[in-house]
């Protein structure tokens, strides 16, 4: 972990991409490991390659940081480092696969408390999770769904969603059959519903039509 934890900082933009790498793949099963890692300094190491404009780099340090977030501790650590802007960019700039870890990793730290949900909100996290919405792949639109409904559970973030245009796919998602993503859907669509804002966008959308 110390010799990938020093790559990451390396000058060689393929010592970094390989010292991401085995950091992805040592922590994505085994909860000691994230641990590990988080207490070997990782986190603030990882955080820059985000910002690389070498895709796969960026792809390795976005799943590293995602699967370290599943250990408690790291959500903190991964908050406070200040990865929440850089997994924002993550989120505008990456492969299909880089997005979802990016909604997938923003939906740990939203998990902790509301100050990240706001915080991530801030950071302008809810468009490019619409457009994940409208443009990723199932799984991609499952992400954005999920990492949606966790942030609206504050006003706020029900009226950026709004306002990002959230309402129309997920009333379109609503009559789809046979991809997992209706019920999501409809679970986000009664969260917006909670605000007045949220309440005139899905009836003129047609969403009573949808719901009926």
């Amino acid at each position: 972990v110390k010799l990938c934890v020093d790559g990451l900082n390396s000058s060689s933009v393929a010592v970094r991409r390989s010292a991401a790498a085995k950091l992805r793949l040592l922590a994505k099963n085994r909860a000691d490991n994230r641990a590990l890692i988080g207490e070997a300094g990782a986190v603030p190491a990882l955080i820059p390659l985000l910002r690389c404009s070498d895709p796969l780099t960026q792809e390795h340090a976005v799943t590293a940081l995602l699967n370290l977030s599943l250990h408690q501790d790291n959500k903190a650590l991964i908050a406070d480092a200040g990865a929440v802007k850089s997994l924002v960019y993550v989120l505008k700039t990456g492969t299909e696969i880089s997005k979802q870890n990016a909604a997938c990793a923003l939906l740990n730290l939203a998990l902790v408390d509301e100050s990240n949900k706001l915080s991530i909100g801030a950071c302008g996290a809810i468009p490019p999770l619409v457009a994940l919405l409208i443009n990723g792949s199932n799984r991609g639109k499952k992400d954005a769904l999920t990492t949606l409904y966790k942030l609206c559970s504050v006003k706020l973030n029900k009226e950026r969603a709004v306002t990002a245009g959230a309402v129309r796919p997920l009333v379109g998602l609503v009559g789809e059959q046979g991809t997992g993503l209706a019920e999501k859907a409809m679970v986000v669509l009664s969260s917006l519903a909670g605000i007045e804002m949220g309440r005139d966008a899905i009836v003129e959308e047609g969403g009573i039509a949808a719901f009926v």
